[in-house]
């Protein structure tokens, strides 16, 4: 997964699969994401 900080949210996508396109996720819906990450509750 790529990160990138963009001046209009957080821009997320697959690096392995690049031409499958991004997200763009608002700072405060990824900082959310990856509390749920960090607290395991999501199936990844």
């Amino acid at each position: 997964m790529e990160l990138a900080d963009l001046e209009v949210g957080v821009g997320l996508r697959d690096s392995k699969a690049p031409e499958a396109g991004h997200l763009v996720l608002a700072p405060e819906t990824f900082a959310g994401l990856m509390d749920q990450i960090k607290a395991g509750e999501l199936n990844l």
